[in-house]
């Protein structure tokens, strides 16, 4: 869209307008990062719990997980995704008053 201020009037005025879509939404190199792409399953659940009930540090676990299905951009969740699950399965399990 572009657009021009009549500075008699005081107001802007459309002087040019694209309907149809002219840009990418998204790079496919970092389509994997999009929220709605971002997903924990219960499998990945159940190895990111394994790995923290073994005491392997997040980090290391989400590489881990990473190697495993052949590089971060195939694996649906970030390394914030893994932390973020972990901090709130602490959450669940806190007891009320334990705090």
């Amino acid at each position: 869209m572009g657009l021009t201020l009549d500075r008699v009037e005081g107001n802007y005025k459309v002087i040019d307008l694209v309907l149809e879509h002219n840009h990418v939404l998204y790079l496919p190199e970092t389509f994997h990062l999009m929220l709605s792409q971002r997903k924990i399953s219960e499998l990945q659940a159940f190895e990111i719990e394994a790995a923290e009930d073994s005491g392997i540090k997040p980090k290391d676990a989400h590489e881990f997980a990473s190697r495993q299905v052949g590089g971060p951009l195939n694996l649906s969740y970030t390394c914030r995704d893994h932390k973020n699950y972990l901090q709130s399965r602490r959450q669940r399990e806190l007891a009320y008053g334990q705090a």
